[in-house]
């Protein structure tokens, strides 16, 4: 959704009235336009994603190929595109964290984040389905362990398969 690209836009012709004076994207009224409408998401999720796929195929093309490589997809199992990867990682936290940290984050009221928490997997459901789960109930520090000690391990266990 950068500025100047096809993908903007193709969102500023659906959604005109998600473009700033300065012809960037904002972001707060799109979010209102397509959680306000299941349809309205969906379109935007069939401008987005092609174009998601094609720029991940040009940079895993550019990637040797025992180089690891990780992909924040926050509709991993609502695609249902799990099967794509070697494994898939979920970082999960308790729901009433998730409410407080995007109220903060976002300055959002919490019936606008319930609303984007229900178009989401179930986490119990996202927990049954994942290869591995960070539990992101601690701090930033906690989190950032979590995630170097897999990170680490994925790397090594790259490596491995590489050589063999």
């Amino acid at each position: 959704m950068a500025p100047g690209t096809a993908l903007l836009a193709s969102i500023f012709a659906r959604w005109p009235q998600v473009r700033t004076p300065e012809h960037e994207l904002d972001r707060a009224a799109l979010a209102a336009c397509i959680f306000a409408d299941a349809d309205e998401r969906r379109a935007l999720e069939a401008l987005v994603h092609p174009e998601i796929r094609r720029l991940t195929a040009d940079e895993e093309s550019r990637l040797a190929a025992d180089t690891p490589v990780l992909y924040v997809i926050p509709l991993l199992f609502e695609q249902n595109r799990a099967a794509e990867f070697d494994r898939s990682i979920l970082v999960v936290a308790p729901r009433s964290q998730r409410l407080r940290r995007v109220m903060a984050r976002d300055g959002l009221a919490a019936t606008a984040v319930e609303v984007r928490m229900a178009a989401q997997i179930d986490p119990t459901e996202a927990i049954r389905r994942a290869d591995e789960v960070i539990f992101n109930d601690g701090d930033r520090a906690a989190l950032r362990r979590q995630v170097l000690a897999l990170w680490q391990r994925v790397s090594t266990e790259t490596r491995h398969r590489s050589a063999e």
